[in-house]
Parts: structure tokens; C-alpha cells; sequence
């Protein structure tokens, strides 16, 4: 029997950690899954770790080094579930997960769905951010659904993810913005996702330069393939010039961080409260 579920996850040099996140996967109370874990070229012992698992449903793949993008996409390929779900080698799933994605799947017959997720930091959760009202309205001003996406696999049929490496920030997003081009997401009710806040986190290491080569490809990428790309421009300029921002503070690079900080507000200037802004500024002024 075909699994309904292949649970998608790309990961590079995570032995450390994704332990973890293939046994949440495991503890699920839905059985009816795979898991497709995609090893983009690792050199540590991720590839021995997996194969402790004697658990059948998990499928190990190596392949060359090609980052998320191409990974994500290879996974897919390999996948035999009627809905795939993506998931960073670094986070985690509550035991009821795939059972809510089930029922509403089938209540709603959806194509796309995303069910809401909380932060983990240490041992403690914090909220999340907020997904209620219309999801494509608020997903083009900032991506709330991080990667954590269940879509039928019929989608992938229609959009990928971009497979330039040097499109490092924002990937997942421009994917989601994407498939609500086309698509209506239904979301749950229930926070059953947990996005890991760690210090080696891409979006944390990633220096400024970087996020603004990502802005740089999202930019020519949303103008190539997004129907009406106006209608998110300014927004995710403002989100990665901001984001940048902040890396350049972290990175000491003051005046860096200060021009990067006064442009991005140009783009968004009702954004100029946004809790972001002050950290960045006492950065630059305090230095923590």
C-alpha cells in the first residue's frame, strides 16, 4: 500500500540534531507515511545514523552537495505519498501532526495546507506567529509558514523550488508564494509543528552579503514566474534589506547596518515599529 503521506526531509551535516526530528516523525499516531530523507552530500556520520532506523518506511538518498532548493526537489521525485510534507533536518512534529493533516484533508479535499507551528527554545515553547484570516494576503507581506507545508503532489507538478545555490534565504518562501498563485491553503487550528531556535540555524549563521545575493534571486525569479509580482516586491524587499540589517548589526558592521536599516524601512515605513528594528538598533548601539 502507498503511503498517503511522504514526509520530505533534505539535510546536510545535521547528525547532531536529526535524530530528533526522524523520531518525531516516528511517534506519529497517523502510521500511513514515509519518510524521505535526502542527504545533500553530507560529510559527517549522517548517512550511519540513519540507517539505525530498521524502520521501514524511511528511505535514505545521498546525493551531491546542491543545497535545499535542488534537495527538496529530488526528495519530491522520490516520493510515492499523495501529499508531501517538507521538513527542515532541525525541527520537529508533534505526535498528532499527520492525524490533523489527515482530517482535514479530508474534510476540505484541500491541495495545500499548513498547520501552524511554535518555537523551541531549549526545553521551552513559544508561540508562534499568527495564520488566521486569508493566508495569501499575509503570506505576501512575510512568510509565516516557514517550509513547513503539506501540498498534493500533483503541485510539484506545477512549481518547484529554485535550485540556485546561491539562493540561500527566502527559498521557501518564494515556493509558497508560488503555489498560492494558484492554489487556496486551508490551515488548522491546532500548533502541532516546532521550529528549533538554535545559533546554527542558516537563517542565524548567514551573512549579510548573503541575504542580500538571496534578495538579489528572488527579486529576478518572482518577476520571471509570479503573476502580478508587484503585489509582493516591496514586501519581500523590505523583509530580507531588514533581515540583512540585522545580520550586518550581528556581524558588528555598523553603518552597514544603519543603511541597510533606513532602506528597508523605506520600503515598509508602517513597519518602522516592527520588534526587529530595536533589536537592531541596540546592536548597533550596545553591541548585544
Amino acid at each position: 500500500m502507498k503511503p498517503f503521506f511522504s514526509v520530505v526531509i533534505p539535510t546536510y551535516n545535521r547528525a547532531h540534531c536529526i535524530a530528533n526530528t526522524i523520531q518525531s516523525v516516528i511517534e506519529q499516531t497517523y502510521e500511513n507515511w514515509e519518510l524521505v530523507l535526502v542527504d545533500d552530500g553530507s560529510t559527517d556520520n549522517t548517512a550511519e545514523l540513519v540507517k539505525s532506523w530498521t524502520d521501514s518506511r524511511i528511505r535514505y538518498f545521498y546525493k551531491t552537495n546542491g543545497e535545499r532548493g535542488a534537495a527538496r526537489n529530488f526528495g519530491a521525485q522520490q516520493a510515492t505519498g499523495e501529499y508531501l510534507f517538507f521538513l527542515d533536518s532541525d525541527d520537529l512534529i508533534k505526535p498528532g501532526y499527520l492525524a490533523c493533516a489527515s482530517e482535514l484533508i479530508a474534510a476540505t479535499n484541500t491541495k495545500c495546507l499548513h498547520i501552524p507551528y511554535n518555537y523551541r527554545i531549549g526545553e521551552q515553547e513559544k508561540k508562534g506567529p499568527s495564520v488566521s484570516g486569508n493566508p495569501a494576503r499575509y503570506e505576501r507581506i512575510q512568510n509565516r509558514f516557514a517550509c513547513q507545508v503539506i501540498i498534493h503532489r500533483s503541485c510539484m507538478n506545477a512549481f518547484q523550488f529554485s535550485e540556485n545555490r546561491n539562493f540561500k534565504i527566502g527559498e521557501d518562501w518564494y515556493f509558497i508564494l508560488l503555489l498560492l498563485s494558484a492554489y487556496k491553503f486551508e490551515i488548522a487550528t491546532e500548533r502541532l509543528g516546532l521550529i528549533v531556535q538554535h545559533t546554527n540555524r542558516s537563517m542565524v549563521e548567514a551573512p549579510f552579503e548573503t541575504v542580500l545575493q538571496s534578495l538579489a534571486i528572488f527579486e529576478a525569479e518572482l518577476l520571471q514566474h509570479l503573476p502580478d509580482p508587484d503585489l509582493v516586491l516591496r514586501n519581500v524587499r523590505h523583509e530580507l534589506t531588514n533581515l540583512a540589517a540585522l545580520h550586518a548589526a550581528i556581524q558588528k558592521k555598523k553603518k552597514t547596518a544603519c543603511k541597510l536599516l533606513l532602506k528597508s524601512i523605506q520600503f515598509k515605513p508602517f513597519r518602522l515599529m516592527r520588534y526587529r528594528n530595536f533589536v537592531i538598533l541596540k546592536k548597533v548601539l550596545v553591541g548585544s
